[in-house]
């Protein structure tokens, strides 16, 4: 199926307010060049497209290997291989990176464009052409109860994902996947070189933090494992092979493990950076972790690792949209955090493992204002006769 030839989705109001962000693929990857849920989170179902970037700039290049496209969805017990996603590969001279970041890497504040890129990056094929440099997108969220709305525009960023179309499930934070005959291993191959914004390495060890130290410890996931990573009546288990494999085991076959994984219950296992969250957890750090709670006010080291690296139960607090410290895989990392009323903004992430055709980096922020300081502003614009 072609970009021009998708075939019209309908869904309901819901699935569009919660997951329109999903297939905006195209538009987080023009910036780049999840609230993520506990392991028990409730099911999600996407739907819908993507947005079109604007008019192509002058961009700065550097040479470097050439990297990989998106990867369609492999029958089982068959490896995932590279594949054009409704176009042909373009020949890879270089890769390009916004006029800003290309300064901060002339004057030693930011490495070279090919030391924070993935060796074999996804490369997202515009639906049109690749947008200019600079500018912010703007967006309104509800208020506390809609950091979805976050996660779906600007937080997709799970081992795999829909295509555009919403025909196959392809490979995005993982190179490549595997899964094995009867559908009970899942095995996924990480990008070589992909960095968290804080541009230290994204690992298998990552992966293993939020299996072993997150969802395994009781004190910080009381309720257990969600269904989806049950099957025959046993829990997953996650191994890893190597520092950039790992492998997720079933007891009996799980055919919609997949599918969950591209939904808002996948983004747990690509959000805890372990160099980070360690220092807020009583396992690493047995004999300062209880000081660190009280320096931050915390009733203990639980609540401390859930407002630092994960969510509060009961809440819609989500530390990845709530603490601009954690370190994220997303195309913008969060520099003035949510709070309910005002507005969140996030800034470009250079270490974004995504880009767009050839290019790297073109939005420079994004903005999401809370409807209560939206109306607000109307308020008072149409008090002083501005509306």
């Amino acid at each position: 199926m072609t970009e021009g030839s998708r075939r019209p989705r309908v869904v309901t109001r819901r699935n569009f307010l919660y997951l329109s962000g999903l297939a905006a693929t195209g538009v987080v990857a023009t910036a780049c060049g999840g609230g993520a849920p506990l392991p028990g989170a409730t099911p999600q179902a996407p739907a819908t497209t993507g947005a079109q970037p604007t008019s192509a700039a002058q961009p700065q290049a550097t040479a470097v290997p050439a990297p990989t496209l998106g990867v369609q969805q492999a029958p089982r017990g068959v490896q995932a291989s590279p594949t054009a996603q409704g176009a042909a590969a373009p020949a890879v001279t270089a890769r390009k990176e916004a006029p800003q970041l290309a300064a901060l890497v002339r004057e030693g504040k930011l490495p070279p464009v090919e030391q924070r890129l993935p060796k074999a990056p996804l490369v997202v094929q515009p639906i049109e052409k690749v947008g200019k440099y600079g500018g912010t997108w703007r967006n309104v969220i509800l208020g506390g109860a809609d950091l979805a709305t976050l996660t779906t525009t600007i937080g997709y960023e799970h081992l795999v994902r829909w295509d555009r179309d919403w025909d196959n499930i392809v490979p995005n934070v993982a190179e490549s996947y595997e899964v094995n005959a009867d559908g009970s291993e899942f095995t996924f191959k990480l990008r070589e070189g992909h960095k968290w914004s804080d541009g230290q390495p994204f690992t298998a060890d990552d992966i293993m933090f939020w299996y072993e130290d997150v969802s395994l410890n009781k004190d910080l996931n009381p309720g257990g494992f969600g269904s989806w990573l049950k099957s025959g009546g046993k829990d997953v288990v996650v191994e890893k092979i190597d520092n950039r494999t790992v492998k997720f085991k079933f007891a009996a076959p799980n055919g919609l493990f997949l599918s969950f994984m591209c939904t808002a219950n996948g983004s747990g296992i690509t959000q805890y950076p372990k160099h980070y969250a360690q220092q807020f957890h009583k396992k690493y750090n047995p004999d300062g972790v209880e000081r660190l709670a009280r320096e931050a006010n915390q009733d203990g080291w639980i609540r401390l690792f859930q407002t630092k690296c994960s969510g509060i139960p009961g809440t819609p607090y989500n530390a990845v949209w709530q603490n601009p410290e954690l370190p994220t895989l997303h195309a913008w990392d969060i520099t003035a955090p949510f709070t309910g009323t005002t507005r969140v903004t996030a800034e470009r992430n250079p270490y974004c493992g995504r880009p767009l055709g050839l290019t790297i980096y073109i939005l420079e922020s994004s903005v999401h204002v809370g409807l209560a300081a939206l109306r607000a502003r109307v308020a008072t614009g149409m008090v002083a006769g501005e509306v």
